[in-house]
């Protein structure tokens, strides 16, 4: 990862504390479980943006079961493009979860 990419999950991070922090401030803290899902999302979200990935064209077929051998083969492609994006995603994670977790420990619950 290059050091303008670590900058902006280091923006992203801020942010994400800033809103955490706002969301206390109103009486309502979400659990550890919840912020984990949300920073994942964000995480292949910025994965993605990184990658410069797209959609595959979506292939062509005539009939029904043409369809079927067509959807198939984009959801091949579909995962053979979010492999990568996939792994890098987990490293923006535990970057993003490090920074969060440290900033928000005071204030997020903890399930019982």
């Amino acid at each position: 990862m290059s050091e303008g990419q670590l900058f902006l999950i280091g923006i992203v991070a801020s942010a994400i504390l800033y809103f955490l922090k706002l969301l206390a401030s109103l009486k309502w803290t979400p659990s550890k479980e919840v912020v984990a899902i949300g920073l994942y999302a964000v995480s292949f979200g910025l994965a993605a943006w990184f990658s410069g990935v797209g959609v595959p064209a979506f292939p062509p077929f005539a009939d029904a079961p043409t369809f079927v051998t067509a959807f198939l083969d984009f959801c091949g492609q579909l995962l053979a493009i979010a492999a990568p994006v996939a792994g890098m995603a987990y490293l923006i994670y535990n970057i993003l979860l490090k920074r969060v977790f440290e900033g928000a420990a005071k204030f997020l619950k903890r399930k019982k």
